[in-house]
């Protein structure tokens, strides 16, 4: 019985590593995107002041703030991953339904969040 691993092997369980982590961060952002929302539309519907949940409010967006520089960082290291694997002629497969990509590596680029550049600068 042959249980060593080969580096395709390996290729393919950091791919499909990465992709957890990649949703994993787009689904924590959608939830934390639609909580500041109803934050703010339930506010107005509850009658309630401008002032009510600021704090709580700001606390959340400095946090999406935070999770946008994460998701940035990870497709930079999403795209290192990639180049080092060709390096070392590594294949991968992903299981589940594939994903496109930018051709004009428009997703490795940092974004002022990823560089940790305030977006009020």
């Amino acid at each position: 019985m042959n249980t060593q691993v080969t580096g395709d092997d390996f290729a393919t369980v950091i791919a499909n590593e990465l992709r957890n982590v990649e949703h994993s961060l787009d689904g924590t952002l959608a939830c934390s995107g639609q909580l500041l929302s109803t934050l703010a539309t339930g506010r107005i519907a509850a009658g309630l002041g401008a002032g009510v949940g600021q704090e709580g409010a700001a606390a959340l967006a400095e946090a999406i703030n935070g999770m946008m520089a994460a998701r940035g960082r990870v497709a930079f290291a999403h795209a290192a991953l990639e180049k080092a694997a060709a390096r070392q002629g590594l294949q991968w497969t992903l299981t589940g339904t594939g994903e496109s990509k930018p051709d004009d590596g428009s997703v490795v680029r940092p974004t002022r969040a990823s560089a940790g550049v305030p977006l009020s600068a």
